[in-house]
């Protein structure tokens, strides 16, 4: 129900992380006027993006629902995280 829900929500770190230290530092290095549209923008990107991606997952669920899609998920998540490793290294490198 409701408590599980917040209680599930409330208790993740990453919540707390994203909240109060990346929103929180970075609506706090605005000038005074601008905070509160900060704000409002994190609140109603926030609400879009979870929005989103429930009905992104729900429109998806049929495609998710073969191993092959899992197959090719995997493949493209590997391959973006291969690029961006061989993008830092070769920053480091040169």
């Amino acid at each position: 129900g409701l408590a599980e829900t917040a209680a599930v929500t409330f208790g993740n770190p990453a919540v707390w992380i994203d909240t109060l230290l990346l929103v929180g530092a970075t609506g706090a290095a605005l000038p005074d006027g601008s905070r509160a549209a900060f704000g409002a923008g994190a609140l109603a990107g926030s609400a879009l993006w979870f929005c989103g991606l429930a009905y992104g997952a729900r429109l998806a669920s049929a495609w998710l629902a073969r191993p092959a899609a899992w197959r090719a998920l995997s493949l493209a998540s590997a391959a973006v995280m291969a690029a961006m490793s061989l993008g830092w290294a070769a920053e480091a490198l040169a």
